[in-house]
């Protein structure tokens, strides 16, 4: 696990010791199926590529996990806001999570499409919504031991994320 850390953190930092400033976007949010996040985001005109690691919002109950995505976008529409850049952004890519309790370790991944509009405060500084489709494409639990059954029964068994949403604040550097 800290061997994926470090692996992920060094892939994290690598577009801000290499690619242009002017270039790179540093986000943190919120969203499902990734929870708390860091994001990165290389633009270069109207396609941009970006990096997600985060801590998963997927399971109840479960006790560690990691989240992280590459994910390709494309701008559109019209250059009216504060950083005259293009505000709405279509982007998909692979993301994989792994969630562990003390009954079942829980890997999947999934294949995000989402719509997302930027809303700019100044150049630099703002917020972006995304929403979309997401279509699993592997799943795999190994299971430690015997899950207990509540009064409910196992109801949430089984449950997978079907849409994307995040909410990010992000500095454009």
């Amino acid at each position: 696990m800290k061997k994926l850390l470090f692996f992920l953190l060094i892939l994290w930092l690598v577009p801000l010791l290499t690619f242009s400033q002017s270039n790179l976007r540093m986000s943190a949010g919120f969203g499902y199926p990734s929870g708390i996040h860091l994001s990165s985001i290389y633009h270069e005109k109207a396609l941009q590529f970006e990096f997600v690691f985060g801590l998963p919002a997927i399971a109840h109950e479960m006790d560690r996990g990691y989240y992280w995505g590459l994910n390709m976008g494309v701008r559109f529409g019209k250059e009216t806001n504060k950083a005259e850049i293009r505000p709405w952004i279509i982007r998909f890519g692979p993301s994989f999570y792994e969630v562990e309790d003390q009954w079942e370790i829980e890997r999947r991944s999934i294949l995000i499409a989402t719509l997302g509009r930027e809303i700019n405060f100044s150049s630099r500084l703002g917020c972006e919504l995304m929403f979309g489709p997401t279509i699993t494409m592997s799943e795999k639990t190994i299971v430690k031991e015997d899950k207990p059954t509540s009064w409910l029964g196992n109801v949430l068994e089984g449950e997978l994320p079907i849409a994307e949403g995040r909410v990010m604040i992000f500095y454009r550097f």
